[in-house]
């Protein structure tokens, strides 16, 4: 009887630690998270979007939040709303400036920036400041003839950047994305 009693107990415990685990998981945005990578794997990126939306906004500060905001930034560029793309790449980079994403973030900005049909005098400036910021910090290249560092995006993208003495190149899925020379 007590050892029926005790498994019934125990039972309930376990039921009500998977419920929580569940709760957690949930709460924290992972299953938004699965939805949209799912949805990528399907080439929905609208419901992608949405559900990448929905991390930023309801779960921020959990560790899919910030691999989501880039995903937002993504898709926007990728839907030619340039506007929002910058927004979001701002975003990104004021909340996460030491991220792994955050210099392929700028080298969207950048991209962005460059693209714009009559730049005025303050886009110009703009630029400028944005590419001396990919040389603020000095590289040291011992026997190699460039440094490298990489990133793989929510939405499949793998993104390369390579730092020479005075050339930064920075690569998108294997084509040159955008390049700054000093």
């Amino acid at each position: 009887m007590k050892r029926k009693i005790a498994g019934i107990c125990l039972l309930a415990v376990f039921c009500v630690f998977i419920f929580h685990a569940g709760n957690l998981y949930a709460s924290g945005g992972g299953v938004l998270y699965a939805k949209a990578i799912k949805a990528i794997k399907e080439k929905q990126y609208d419901y992608a979007f949405m559900q990448f939306r929905a991390i930023v906004r309801d779960y921020p500060g959990t560790k899919y939040t910030q691999r989501a905001m880039f995903g937002t930034g993504e898709y926007f560029y990728n839907s030619n709303m340039h506007y929002e793309a910058i927004e979001a790449f701002s975003d990104y980079i004021r909340r996460y400036p030491d991220s792994d994403a955050g210099i392929f973030a700028r080298a969207y900005l950048l991209n962005i920036a460059e693209t714009i049909a009559r730049p005025t005098e303050e886009d110009k400036a703009m630029v400028d400041g944005m590419k001396k910021e990919f040389f603020s910090k000095p590289v040291f290249l011992l026997f190699s003839e460039y440094k490298e560092f990489s990133y793989k995006s929510v939405f499949g993208n793998s993104f390369e950047i390579r730092y020479y003495l005075d050339i930064i190149e920075v690569y998108r899925n294997g084509q040159i994305f955008i390049k700054i020379a000093q």
